[in-house]
């Protein structure tokens, strides 16, 4: 985003160039995801919400347990450590997997479990947020074959299991957004003890511009080996909708334009430009032989869109005092 202000003229302009996918008109922001669980029962213990999928690691283990080596959604139960939903009572949880050898050993077992939304619409400027529980230390892989317990250092700093989220196109290949273990990865192992070890949530956003207008899904992918329970809440998917007529689509590049004794004054371009009002409503046409100006009215503040032919629009907030 780039604004100035016009000192020596009582004019102020603010210019905002926008992406080739965000259509120009007067937006909201309007959630096309919205998650927070709290619609199970409290019975079936393989209960997703609806249009939410799951991916397990085999089938077999997610049989385990009554499932909890696979994402469900449940309630925190007493005597338990990790946090309390952020909203309500629910959340999806995972539990870290392991069998039981004899009366008392266990074996850590390897985990790919994926938590997968509903089909969904992408608007413009969209962002994922959710909250997400989990102890940073335990995202780190504490074997005594990668720590040097002398100096309380790491010999080897890996991951044990972390969370990824996922997105594609509706039937396309998925893509990693993110990986929680990048936030932590260059702490260090007495840092991480002293300071970070109990579980508590951490609110995360995400961009997902890159999908704008587009039909998608995002996925939780909690992955790896001898770490974290952890827990998901919150899930929130956001962004602009609609749009006004006439005005089309608006791109980063674009003309100069300035606000300058009450005109909005387009440079560098050959041809008709059209301004509209933050309605979509035409408010002026005019040919333009390299620049023009455009006059606004005096004693108002007013968001306007400027569009020269065959060139991308511009916002401009302009005031005339």
């Amino acid at each position: 985003m780039k604004s100035f202000r016009l000192n020596s003229t009582g004019l102020f302009a603010a210019l905002l160039w926008f992406g080739t996918s965000a259509v120009c008109s007067a937006q909201s922001q309007t959630e096309t995801l919205s998650e927070n669980f709290e619609s199970w029962d409290g019975t079936a213990t393989d209960w997703l919400p609806e249009g939410w999928t799951e991916i397990n690691t085999n089938a077999e283990q997610a049989a385990m347990e009554e499932g909890r080596f696979t994402w469900h959604v449940a309630t925190k139960r007493q005597g338990q450590t990790i946090p309390a939903p952020v909203e309500g009572s629910k959340f999806a949880i995972v539990y870290y997997a392991y069998a039981t050898i004899g009366e008392s050993k266990k074996e850590d077992l390897a985990q790919d479990e994926w938590l997968v939304s509903p089909v969904f619409t992408a608007g413009e400027e969209a962002k994922l947020t959710f909250q997400h529980g989990y102890s940073p230390l335990y995202l780190f892989d504490l074997n005594n074959e990668n720590i040097d317990w002398g100096t309380w250092t790491f010999t080897n700093s890996k991951p044990s299991t972390t969370l990824k989220v996922m997105a594609r196109e509706t039937g396309g290949e998925w893509t990693e957004l993110y990986d929680v273990f990048d936030e932590w990865k260059d702490y260090g192992l007495k840092d991480l003890f002293d300071n970070y070890s109990e579980s508590s949530y951490h609110f995360t956003e995400l961009s997902l511009e890159q999908f704008a207008g587009k039909s998608m899904q995002i996925a939780f992918r909690f992955v790896g080996k001898y770490g974290n329970t952890m827990e998901i809440d919150a899930v929130r998917v956001t962004g602009k909708q609609g749009g006004a007529a006439g005005i089309g689509k608006i791109s980063a590049a674009a003309p100069e334009v300035t606000v300058h004794d009450g005109s909005i004054v387009v440079r560098g371009h050959v041809g008709g430009v059209t301004v509209y009002d933050e309605s979509g409503r035409q408010i002026a046409s005019v040919q333009s032989p390299g620049a023009v100006a455009i006059p606004v009215p005096a004693g108002h503040t007013y968001l306007y869109i400027v569009k020269p032919e065959g060139k991308p629009a511009i916002k401009v907030r302009a005031a005339h005092e």
